[in-house]
């Protein structure tokens, strides 16, 4: 439920208490009125009454009776409204927190970039269109000859709410005989500039048998991301390529691919006290 539907339905509940005390008012009266006369009457009685035992004759004044009685009813009035206190303290407590949790998600909206997987492809590249296509972004990951090269396109949607840009840092792998490289050829711009809901794609290439090699592999991407006010941050998912051939399809060429993007994590960067920039890891 909003915070805000929740604030309204307690100032109902506050006005519904307000309009039970007001229907009740004489029982209220009449309750507090024998509260505060009924024990007078009582400890009157019981100093008028001569019983004729020794026994009961009272060891004490009728004040200092009046006195304990009203001691133990501040001490009641007290209890309750410490409860009643510590129930609005509860109250305040919980509300307290929501507005916490809607800060954090205005913060993860608004103000933390994020990008996320949402589509892939793999196909055949001219290496005429590495040179002459600058508007696509092309990064060479792996070995790679003159001739026909293998894509992989991921496609990246802006989750959140604000503009942000989108640069490619790295691929790793468990193995350190298979590394993702950053290479660039006749590229303007390796930059993504993302506007909320906003899609855009990198394109990783290497040699048919380098892109092959890396099926069933673990491959930890690296993205570094800048809100609209400059704030970097450090992206990272871990891709898996279950599936990637040209046998699939009876059509020359064609390739099929299937990946999953999992465990990404976000993380933004700051200086400390010296100056120095650290890295803060945050919950997604």
């Amino acid at each position: 439920m909003p915070l805000k539907d929740k604030i309204v339905k307690w100032v109902k509940k506050v006005k519904e208490v307000f309009e039970i005390l007001k229907k009740h008012k004489k029982t209220i009266i009449l309750t507090a009125l024998i509260c505060f006369v009924v024990p007078l009457l009582i400890i009157h009685c019981l100093f008028k009454w001569y019983s004729g035992f020794e026994f009961l004759v009272a060891e004490w004044t009728a004040g200092e009776l009046l006195g304990y009685v009203g001691t133990m009813l501040s001490f009641v009035g007290t209890v309750i409204l410490g409860i009643l206190a510590l129930q609005a303290s509860q109250k305040a407590n919980k509300l307290s927190e929501k507005v916490i949790e809607l800060e954090k998600d205005r913060y993860r909206l608004e103000l933390r970039p994020f990008v996320l997987v949402s589509n892939w492809k793999a196909y055949e590249i001219e290496n005429e269109q590495l040179v002459n296509d600058p508007n696509e972004k092309y990064i060479q990951i792996g070995e790679y000859k003159p001739g026909k090269a293998l894509g992989l396109e991921i496609e990246l949607t802006n989750t959140s709410e604000s503009c942000i840009t989108v640069e490619y840092g790295r691929g790793k792998t468990e193995k350190k005989e298979i590394s993702w490289g950053k290479v660039a050829v006749n590229q303007e711009n390796l930059k993504m500039t993302l506007a909320p809901g906003d899609k855009d794609t990198f394109i990783f290439y290497a040699s048919p048998e380098f892109m092959t090699g890396l099926i069933s592999h673990r491959v930890t991407i690296e993205l570094y991301l800048e809100n609209r006010f400059s704030k970097r941050y450090k992206e990272t998912f871990v891709l898996i390529i279950t599936s990637l051939s040209d046998k699939v399809s009876r059509i020359p060429g064609k390739w099929h691919c299937n990946l999953f993007a999992q465990e990404y994590t976000i993380g933004r960067f700051e200086k400390d006290k010296n100056g120095d920039t650290i890295y803060i890891s945050e919950e997604l």
